[in-house]
């Protein structure tokens, strides 16, 4: 009769407009409509409400939407007396182990995690994916793909996770193991966007672009996918292939986004012919054109084409020239050989945002210009001389 009085008429403050619960059945809903809304306090504030008046009878949802909700909050003395009240429940939950084990991943207590882990009896996909979820997280990428090979069937977030950890470490390891996990793929991932999209960007970050390129038709077609390629072309000093992939793109009717243009911006600096310059400068959208890292590129870009007269009208119109906009035009300035205004500019700057580039370009800059006393006595007042500060010296 008792049990039948809780559950025919309880309602709920709606001090925060918190949906009426009926019933102790509802209250797992309620809390995972609250912690949808990022209302993670209110979440809690409900449980332990019901808590209260009969712990016996919540739910393992509603103890799974808490330990979101302490996971969210970063309340990790919380989340451990849920774990301890609750403990023989929530070890016959495949749920809520997962979310208690990627609790105490979140918190950093990977040997707890990982202790909870080894005792459970049955590991669903869940559970490895909240383990190598956490794993990535605290930096254990070794870890994380020696996990995946123990992993029968893997679905398809394990295998995103696998290929997120390989891009993490870079290697050439990782990028053998890459390329065997893809090359094995079962039939029915062939074609996953997201797996393909992940192992794209495993191939880039470990320096595979040919096997990157092979998979660019197949994965999707977001600005993104095409920025990582561009970013990778660029540091290999290949900008042409930026331009190129840019012509792609368009055809494949691809909004870049600013990072794009940023990137593209950056390889017409390396190729410095005046004629690409324009031509990408005239597409850069106008809205783009006030963004602080596009203007000290356009910096770097005029000045490296010769145009030394726009690279000063950019970078006059930073409001508040940051290291990077002031080392562009010091820059700019002795590849123009105009090492005095190199000079004057380099005294002008906040001595806070002077960085090791800075010497070096405005040691350059002096050089290109044959100032040689006004180099010495720059390089005497550097109190934190490098081997690269020393060796442009020395040239």
């Amino acid at each position: 009769m008792l049990l039948n009085r809780h559950l025919r008429s309880i309602y709920v403050d709606i001090k925060y407009g918190i949906p009426i619960v009926r019933s102790y059945c509802n209250l797992g809903i309620n809390m995972k409509k609250l912690n949808d809304r990022k209302e993670f306090k209110q979440a809690l504030e409900l449980f332990h409400k019901y808590e209260h008046k009969n712990s016996e009878i919540i739910s393992d949802v509603a103890i799974n939407q808490a330990l979101k909700s302490f996971t969210n909050m970063e309340d990790f003395q919380g989340g451990s007396d849920i774990y301890q009240r609750y403990l023989c429940r929530i070890e016959k939950n495949c749920f809520t182990l997962a979310s208690i084990i990627h609790f105490y991943m979140q918190s950093g207590n990977v040997n707890r995690a990982q202790e909870i882990f080894n005792k459970s009896k049955q590991k669903t996909m869940g559970i490895y994916g909240a383990m190598m979820k956490g794993l990535i997280k605290n930096d254990m990428l070794n870890e994380t793909v020696h996990l995946f090979f123990q992993i029968p069937n893997p679905d398809e977030i394990i295998f995103v996770l696998f290929f997120h950890a390989c891009a993490r470490i870079g290697t050439e390891e990782a990028l053998r193991l890459a390329k065997k996990v893809l090359s094995n793929l079962p039939n029915s991932y062939r074609e996953n966007s997201n797996i393909l999209t992940t192992a794209f960007d495993a191939f880039i970050k470990c320096g595979d672009l040919l096997f990157a390129e092979k998979l660019l038709p197949k994965i999707k077609k977001i600005s993104m996918s095409y920025g990582n390629l561009m970013k990778a072309y660029n540091k290999n000093n290949q900008p042409e292939k930026t331009l190129d992939l840019y012509e792609q793109m368009k055809f494949d009717k691809i909004e870049p986004d600013v990072i794009c243009y940023l990137l593209l911006v950056n390889a017409c600096s390396n190729i410095g012919i005046l004629s690409i310059c324009q031509s990408i400068f005239e597409q850069i959208p106008k809205s783009f054109l006030d963004n602080s890292y596009i203007k000290n590129a356009l910096v770097d870009m005029w000045g490296k084409s010769s145009c030394i007269d726009r690279a000063e009208n950019i970078f006059q119109s930073l409001i508040q020239p940051d290291t990077i906009g002031y080392t562009s035009m010091i820059n700019s300035y002795g590849l123009n050989g105009m090492g005095i205004q190199a000079i004057e500019l380099f005294n002008q700057m906040p001595r806070k945002l002077i960085l090791e580039e800075t010497y070096v370009c405005v040691l350059n800059a002096c050089s290109h210009s044959g100032l040689i006393d006004q180099a010495r006595s720059i390089f005497s007042n550097i109190t934190n001389k490098t081997e690269k500060i020393y060796a442009t010296m020395v040239n």
